[in-house]
């Protein structure tokens, strides 16, 4: 399980060599959509099957809040360290500019607009409200197995669709060559401070710690 991210990711990459067509790039952006509808409403569905924590919800929700606060207190301070110290923003900035590259010409705007009022954003919560419910009605704890099979084959699905969705962004590893591989740098920074923020949280809360981890 540890190493199925890198592998599906890799698969989606060597996809996307093949050079897709629009209309096979807009096949995997509903597939994406889909399989992240299924993972949520499967994570709904694994809560609401599982008596003892429908029973201790609202306490298991308060430290998901906490915890995830955390975490993202976390991430912004380790990501901010990182601008202030090895990677300032007027380094790259400067670097983009020796290259005569305009950010703000490689980004749609009108584009960026339309993703921030995707339907994604309510159908996300509503699908893990939804798997809740119908968890909690109508599935019996015997089902679990089929569920962990299901959340598996929608994050592979997921990943491999990611690693599509990246090969085919050209520009990016145009950016990488350019401003170096530090820029990976501020995704190991998010990334270590969910882990540290959900550490401190879990410790505060006196939860175990591979609880308090895997939230984060």
């Amino acid at each position: 399980m540890t190493l199925m991210p890198f592998i599906c990711l890799g698969a989606g990459l060597l996809i996307s060599f093949r050079n897709l067509s629009a209309r096979g790039l807009q096949v995997v952006d509903w597939v994406i959509n889909i399989a992240l509808v299924v993972l949520m409403l499967t994570i709904g569905m694994n809560i609401g099957i599982n008596d003892s924590v429908m029973l201790n919800l609202p306490v298991i929700g308060l430290n998901c809040v906490v915890i995830s606060l955390s975490a993202i207190v976390c991430s912004v301070i380790l990501v901010v360290f990182i601008e202030k110290t090895v990677l300032p923003l007027s380094a790259l900035q400067e670097k983009l500019y020796q290259e005569k590259i305009d950010v703000s010409r490689e980004v749609d705007i009108q584009e960026e607009e339309e993703k921030k009022g995707s339907p994604l954003v309510w159908i996300m919560p509503v699908s893990i409200i939804a798997g809740v419910i119908i968890g909690y009605f109508l599935l019996h704890e015997n089902f679990s197995g089929y569920l962990d099979y299901c959340l598996y084959g929608s994050l592979i699905i997921l990943y491999t669709g990611v690693g599509i969705s990246l090969g085919t962004n050209r520009k990016v590893f145009g950016y990488i060559k350019i401003l170096g591989f530090k820029i990976l740098y501020i995704s190991l920074a998010i990334f270590a401070g969910s882990l540290l923020g959900g550490l401190l949280s879990g410790l505060v809360l006196g939860l175990p710690i591979h609880v308090s981890v895997l939230s984060a």
